[in-house]
């Protein structure tokens, strides 16, 4: 069986669908004609080999005008050609070199990597500034950015529970600052924080 002749777009040749209808070639040359000839279009040609390896001339149709043509067909028939199609358009699809798939990876790698750097200096930026006002209050990883002091979040949190505790003890507020990721968050007086901090 002749495989799909693919140019510019994929066509399926008349000697094709004669091998797949099992119809005689010229009389679906003839109902080509016919389609075309309602379409007020003329069809493609070709020469192509067959199987007894002589040379014909054949039509070359397109997704659509086979379709078209296969409407008068038996549904058997319909079913057949339709696999076909399936079967060639899959086996189209382009199959990535290992070099392709190896830069593809290195795009998106560099892809997630410019993200990460983005939204690492968004956060920074939020942090440093996470001072509300000039009153004297910091969030707790605005204090550690501050002061070059290494703060898994986990850790502030344990911080911050200790920080309204010593608050609420010097009866000293606790301010609230946006945050992008968290919606709000507990600022507190400077002279808490140092003293939190210079008691770890």
């Amino acid at each position: 069986m002749n495989e799909l002749e693919l140019n510019n777009k994929e066509t399926m040749t008349s000697l094709e669908i004669s091998e797949l209808t099992s119809k005689r070639h010229d009389h679906v040359k003839t109902d080509i004609s016919k389609l075309y000839n309602e379409l007020g279009d003329t069809p493609k040609s070709g020469e192509v080999y067959n199987h007894q390896n002589q040379m014909v001339k054949v039509f070359k149709l397109q997704r659509r005008e086979c379709d078209l043509l296969m409407m008068g067909y038996s549904i058997a028939t319909r079913a057949k050609v339709y696999d076909r199609w399936l079967e060639l358009e899959k086996k189209k699809q382009k199959q990535l070199t290992p070099a392709e798939q190896f830069l593809q990876l290195a795009q998106l790698n560099v892809e997630t990597e410019r993200k990460i750097t983005e939204q690492e200096s968004r956060i920074k930026a939020l942090e440093d500034k996470q001072q509300d006002g000039n009153t004297g209050f910091l969030t707790i990883l605005a204090y550690c950015r501050m002061n070059n002091i290494p703060e898994p979040l986990k850790q502030a949190q344990k911080h911050g529970k200790r920080a309204v505790k010593l608050s609420e003890k010097y009866n000293i507020l606790i301010g609230k600052v946006s945050d992008e990721r968290w919606g709000q968050v507990n600022s507190y007086h400077i002279d808490v924080l140092n003293e939190l901090f210079g008691d770890l």
